[in-house]
């Protein structure tokens, strides 16, 4: 869910100043579940980074949906399990991983996604 903010805050706004902020509140509510969960001290880190870097990321409202459903997928298919249906669907996963990163590595090529000068 909160990747779905940060991505949001980068398609709704250039501010760097608002995602500094929305960033800010996103670690706040990452060390308040952690606290609560208790996850190591250092486990809204990773949280925190993820999210934060996607208050930054050049995007689309229109491509948010499609990142929140392999972040589902992909965390959906890292339940740990035996059976050949986790294994099969972990290495789906690894795939749209790869995939993903492909992806990301072309959008710097696209002209409505260039970083704002």
């Amino acid at each position: 869910m909160s990747n779905g903010v940060g991505l949001a805050t980068a398609a709704g706004t250039k501010s760097t100043a608002v995602a500094v902020y929305v960033t800010a509140f996103l670690a706040a509510a990452h060390k308040l579940a952690c606290q609560v969960i208790r996850i190591s001290p250092q486990g809204n880190d990773v949280f925190t980074f993820v999210d934060g870097g996607c208050a930054f990321f050049p995007q689309r409202f229109a491509d948010i949906s499609g990142h929140l459903a392999l972040t589902l997928a992909v965390g959906l298919a890292r339940i740990p399990g035996d059976d050949p249906a986790h294994t099969s669907a972990g290495r789906a996963a690894d795939a749209a991983i790869a995939e993903s990163w492909r992806t990301l590595s072309l959008s710097a090529a696209r002209p409505d996604c260039s970083s704002p000068t």
